[in-house]
């Protein structure tokens, strides 16, 4: 009986240890790219990342993807879609001229507040 408790007991500590965090939704950011970032918002397991950043050019451009996350709740696969056009701030409403299809997006969470971000196949970049 004693070994079943404590049988019971280390099934439960393993479970609660296996997902020991949740990613904190906010703001997020590389410190070495300044001006740009990620806007992250988890529930029900599903997660909405806005990327705000800026073409070679130098003109804005804003990302969005949503989706659920992986079985465990530290992860994140899904379509970036690029967002062009659309209204200027206390202008009458414009819909967006365009979304483009920019790849894909992975996000992998190592604490709740540091990540590792792999979009448009650029290469993975640090985030906090």
């Amino acid at each position: 009986m004693i070994a079943r408790i404590v049988a019971i007991l280390a099934l439960l500590f393993i479970g609660a240890s296996a997902s020991a965090f949740t990613p904190r939704t906010g703001h997020w950011f590389n410190p070495s790219e300044s001006g740009s970032g990620y806007n992250i918002d988890i529930q029900d397991g599903v997660l909405v990342v806005t990327i705000f950043s800026y073409k070679t050019g130098g003109d804005s451009e804003w990302y969005i993807s949503s989706g659920p996350m992986s079985g465990e709740q530290t992860g994140y696969t899904g379509t970036l879609l690029a967002v062009r056009g659309g209204q200027c701030i206390s202008c009458t409403f414009v819909a967006p001229s365009s979304t483009i299809n920019s790849g894909s997006i992975t996000i992998n969470f190592t604490t709740e507040t540091t990540a590792t971000v792999l979009a448009m196949e650029k290469g993975a970049k640090q985030m906090q």
